[in-house]
């Protein structure tokens, strides 16, 4: 099936599995304004909560999915309970996010102002407030975590990898984290364009190229720690190996997950979508948990 087409198919599937969508329990549902619009996003607080305050985590969704979907997907309400931080789940205007400037919403601004009011109802930790994302909400990640740096501690990004635009940009150094399968047939592993149906292309930095945009970013050493990690499920057909990239002191400063079979889905996830348009999921570890480590 040829990339255009295959991705027409799985945007009309994704509408149609995600119209009908109830909301995910655990969530209270938060209505902004930003930019003269108002916008909305879905907050969890650990079932533990302390006085002290917590570190942030927001999760940007995939096109045409919804904050409370995104929540699903990840499992993040679970391990925030269980390491007692706060998460947040945006939903992307018209259920996109503008990741490549596009377009006139200011989603970077939008993740501001869901931060300052976040901070404005609980006690959060400034200095360990982080930006996550997947497809869609992946290339929105980078974005907003190079324009608000001043925010975002660190991003990590899965299904995606970042507009080739934002190389221009001269970002400053960020913590980053990728998580991607060689047979992910929405983002292809080693293509430098991607589609989202016709007259709609965009180019990207494929993985290598953008793990290694960050490693010199970063100021990176260029050999990187090089792990296969264990074969947990053999009958998901993957296998993960993972590069991490250590700065002067010892600290990772770009880490990469190579899923080797995987498709355009989460690790360790759920996922609402037949193998047949996302390719394969891994359960050979947890995005969650790899996500929450760089933190």
């Amino acid at each position: 099936m040829k990339q255009v087409e295959k991705s027409i198919l799985i945007i009309s599937a994704i509408w149609f599995f995600t119209g009908c969508r109830i909301d995910f329990p655990g969530l209270e549902k938060h209505v902004i304004l930003s930019g003269g619009v108002q916008r909305t996003y879905w907050l969890h607080t650990p079932v533990s909560k302390e006085a002290t305050p917590l570190p942030l985590v927001i999760v940007l969704h995939r096109f045409v999915e919804t904050g409370p979907d995104m929540a699903r997907i990840t499992g993040f309400n679970h391990l925030a309970d269980r390491e007692a931080f706060t998460v947040a789940y945006p939903d992307g205007r018209n259920r996109s996010w503008n990741g490549f400037g596009l377009f006139a919403t200011n989603d970077t601004e939008f993740l501001r102002n869901v931060v300052q009011d976040i901070s404005n109802k609980l006690p959060i930790d400034l200095s360990r407030m982080y930006v996550v994302g997947a497809s869609n909400g992946g290339y929105m990640a980078v974005r907003a975590a190079m324009e608000a740096r001043d925010i975002f501690a660190a991003a990590a990004v899965v299904m995606a990898t970042m507009p080739a635009s934002l190389v221009e940009q001269n970002p400053p150094p960020l913590p980053i984290l990728f998580i991607h399968g060689t047979e992910d047939p929405i983002v292809p592993y080693d293509q430098n364009t991607i589609s989202a149906g016709p007259g709609m292309r965009f180019d990207v930095l494929n993985v290598p190229r953008a793990v290694q945009f960050w490693v010199a970013r970063n100021g990176c050493h260029t050999e990187p720690l090089h792990e296969p990690l264990p074969d947990n499920d053999p009958n998901d057909n993957t296998l993960v190996f993972r590069d991490t990239y250590l700065d002067d002191d010892g600290v990772p400063c770009v880490v990469l997950y190579r899923v080797e079979g995987g498709g355009h889905t989460w690790p360790g996830g759920f996922e609402p979508f037949p193998r047949l348009l996302v390719g394969r999921l891994s359960r050979d570890f947890s995005a969650t948990e790899a996500v929450w480590e760089l933190a």
